[in-house]
């Protein structure tokens, strides 16, 4: 080698140590009614709704209403180019705008197939596979100019379905995410968090013989969050929610989500 030559030394590698995240990307999941828009709306002053099925006109909040796909990505995209106030941003619902996602992807390909008319009339599935794609590459975007400056939170609707995928069980019931199972779990594998909530109900039998029933009841004015554990659903949690007592369910409010954060960043 020539005096003059010099020898390139790779970079040197950057270590990080401690905790390193951001504002999170959490998923609110839970059936009609159980109050994820309200509580979502009181995660900051700063908090903008970026609303598919005007779940927000109710709660004083800032909104964008989006009725189509087309409208939501143009959302997302000019937040992300602008600078603005807001520091937690909620979409509201996740499954609407996959339903969104269908028929923008429908719509497209109808243009050069009249047949096609619905999600399932492509040939081979090709329909969900774009579908797919597209979600894909949204929550990607999110990721991109989002992730850690920006608090997401993203509402679902669930649906009780069987579940069958544990091979060492038989199937049973349990809540899932009202979108493609595909979807869901990409989605799942996106959030730092993914709660799941529900109305305070139980059950007991009363009567005996042909008489015996069961009966719900609980408290109309009280939910609970999930944070742990895949037998009624699949949460995931990057760090411990817990409660005071240290379960991982509590009543759902933002002022207990928030609180559970701060004891599981300071284990």
């Amino acid at each position: 080698m020539a005096e003059s030559e010099t020898k390139e030394t790779p970079n040197a590698l950057t270590v990080k140590k401690g905790v390193v995240a951001g504002k999170p990307a959490i998923v609110i999941a839970g059936v009609g009614g159980v109050g994820k828009t309200t509580q979502a709306s009181k995660a900051s002053p700063n908090t903008l709704v970026i609303d598919a099925e005007k779940g927000s006109h109710w709660i004083p909040v800032d909104r964008i209403d989006v009725e189509n796909w087309e409208q939501f990505t143009s959302s997302i995209k000019q937040l992300s180019q602008t600078e603005n106030q807001y520091d937690t941003i909620v979409i509201d619902s996740w499954d609407r705008i996959c339903e969104m996602l269908d028929n923008w992807v429908v719509s497209e390909a109808s243009k050069t197939n009249s047949y096609i008319k619905a999600i399932g009339d492509f040939e081979s599935g090709k329909g969900y596979v774009q579908a797919a794609k597209k979600h894909s590459d949204c929550l990607d975007y999110l990721d991109k100019h989002f992730r850690g400056k920006t608090q997401l939170i993203i509402i679902c609707h669930v649906e009780a379905s069987s579940y069958k995928g544990d091979p060492t069980t038989e199937a049973y019931d349990k809540f899932q995410m009202k979108m493609r199972a595909k979807m869901a779990s990409r989605l799942r594998e996106w959030s730092d968090f993914c709660l799941f909530a529900k109305d305070d109900i139980d059950t007991r039998s009363t009567g005996t013989g042909w008489n015996k029933r069961v009966v719900g009841e609980g408290d109309p004015m009280k939910r609970w969050v999930h944070t742990a554990g895949t037998d009624v659903f699949d949460c995931k949690s990057r760090i411990p929610l817990l409660s005071e007592e240290g379960q991982p369910v509590f009543e759902f409010t933002w002022e207990n989500i928030q609180a559970a954060m701060k004891r599981g960043l300071n284990k």
